[in-house]
Order: structure tokens, then C-alpha cells, then sequence
């Protein structure tokens, strides 16, 4: 569903009865009711959600909130794209690791923040997203911002070895090529990469 006003008086009726849902929507701004309060509220039988949009409030919150729900969910995806009048949350990403971390049913995540890494520390993405997939073991599919600030070499013991595919959204051509580099001899490494180029340049 793509939405330009807030879906949240369409979505909170059904909320309880859904197993899937993937939005192209804004979220929910100050003085509306969050997306994510409805969804992580009221979903419980969700076993996929994808979302894309831009926070307009401090949604981590919800996050923090309903740390137990979504018990069925096997696929997860939130990308921030650019909005007039986003609100910076520093918690947001560590908040969505934190409600993630140990699911034994998740196969497939997204997590994908602007492309310039200023933009994505003030959502709180960095080395703490790649390091919580390893707590994830069932996971196949991973789609995530690459992080020049983390080196190589640990980039991909950080990658958790039951992936089978990884798409990363645009990154520096340089790091891209050494990770490539690294890839290539590395034993252990079965995946087969998907780089999306053109893919939502942040």
C-alpha cells in the first residue's frame, strides 16, 4: 500500500488480523498517532512487515515498548527516505536491533538508512546493526547500509554465515571494490551478493 497521508485510520482496524504488510507511507507526525504504536501494538499475527518512509516524530519509543510483540514475524524491512521535516532519532536503529535481537523465526531482514553516513548517525545506524545480526539464527536475507567507518575484514566476519543473499545500497566504489576483494578470498563465503545500484540514493 502506498499512502501520502497517514495510513494509521485505515491500518488500525485491521491491524489485528494481518500477516503481511509493506507501506510506502510517512509514519505519523507529532501530533498523530504512530504507525508503529498501531502496528507493534496490535499486530500480533504479522509474520511480515516492510515500511518505508521517514519518521516525523521519535518513533524508537514504540520500539522500547513492545519489546515482546510481533512473536510470529519472519520477515522484517525499514528504509528511511528523505522527507521534509524528519525528526532525528538516535534510537531508532539501536531501538529496532534491541526488539529483533534473538528471533528464532526471522529469515529475512532490511535495515537501510540514508546513503551518507552523517545522515545515518543521527538515526543511530552504525557498527551496532551489524554487529546484532549475529544474534539472528535463521537469517537468509540481509539488505543493509555498508560502513566505510567499519574495516574491511570485520565487515565480513560480521556478516552472519547463513546468509545467502546481501544487497547493499549505493557505497563508495572504492570500499566496494576492496570488499569485493575480501569476499572473493574468502573461504567460507557462499553468499551470492546482490548490490542494488540506483536503488534509493538515501
Amino acid at each position: 500500500m502506498a499512502h501520502h497521508s497517514s495510513p494509521v485510520p485505515i491500518i488500525t482496524p485491521l491491524a489485528g488480523n494481518l500477516t503481511h504488510l509493506e507501506l510506502v507511507a510517512p509514519w505519523g507526525g507529532a501530533s498523530e498517532t504512530s504507525l508503529f504504536h498501531v502496528i507493534l501494538g496490535s499486530g500480533e499475527r504479522l509474520e511480515s512487515l516492510r515500511l518505508v518512509g521517514y519518521p516525523l516524530q521519535a518513533h524508537s519509543i514504540h520500539f522500547r515498548q513492545f519489546r515482546r510483540s510481533l512473536p510470529l514475524l519472519r520477515d522484517f524491512g525499514i528504509r528511511l527516505v528523505h522527507g521534509r521535516m524528519a525528526m532525528i532519532d538516535p534510537d531508532l536503529f539501536p531501538a529496532i536491533c534491541d526488539f529483533l535481537r534473538d528471533r528464532p523465526l526471522l529469515e529475512s531482514l532490511e535495515l537501510v538508512a540514508y546513503t551518507r553516513e552523517v545522515d545515518q548517525a543521527a538515526f543511530g545506524f552504525g557498527t551496532y546493526v551489524w554487529e546484532f545480526v549475529s544474534s539472528l539464527p535463521r537469517l537468509r536475507i540481509l539488505s543493509a547500509n555498508l560502513l566505510s567507518a567499519i574495516p574491511r575484514k570485520r565487515m565480513i566476519g560480521l556478516i552472519p554465515r547463513s546468509i545467502k543473499t546481501l544487497s547493499v545500497p549505493p557505497c563508495g566504489v572504492w570500499y566496494l571494490e576492496q570488499l569485493l576483494q575480501e569476499v572473493r578470498f574468502s573461504l567460507w563465503w557462499w553468499a551470492m551478493l546482490i548490490f542494488l545500484t540506483g536503488w534509493l540514493a538515501g
